[in-house]
């Protein structure tokens, strides 16, 4: 059984590899023409019907956050152990990262990070499962 698991998680990682960017690009105006970094709390969560997601807790419609570089994301996980695949290795630095229980992931989003809208995926240990919904979620990188 747990060969099925660790294939089923491996067949998802591949997939999710696969489709990596999507392609859209942003390129906004900053409007005061400085640039100041920001950051990011987000918090994974156990809802009522036992899945995961990630909560923002500005805005708990969605999982999807828009940062620039120099900003950082915080992660939080009170219940399990999360790995972190990115489908784009240049926004942090690497494309996979661990978190552990009770513990806090902080990345500053790359310099060279690209402009664009890339997604990446939380797994979970606790039940094995994937965040939810928006998954996989979002990270739009936005233009200085």
């Amino acid at each position: 059984m747990k060969t099925n698991s660790v294939l089923f998680f491996a067949s998802l990682l591949i997939m999710f590899l696969m489709t990596g960017n999507s392609g859209d690009n942003i390129n906004p105006q900053n409007d005061s023409g400085l640039f100041q970094s920001a950051e990011y709390n987000l918090i994974i969560s156990r809802t009522a019907n036992n899945t995961w997601r990630i909560v923002n807790p500005l805005d708990s419609t969605t999982s999807n956050i828009s940062v620039k570089a120099g900003d950082t994301v915080n992660w939080t996980s009170d219940s399990t152990n999360a790995f972190f695949l990115f489908s784009e290795g240049k926004i942090f630095g690497k494309a996979s990262y661990k978190l552990s229980k009770g513990g806090t992931l902080s990345l500053v989003v790359n310099e060279s990070a690209p402009i664009g809208s890339f997604t990446y995926a939380v797994f979970c240990t606790a039940d094995s499962q994937f965040v939810t919904p928006d998954s996989p979620p979002r990270m739009i990188i936005l233009n200085n």
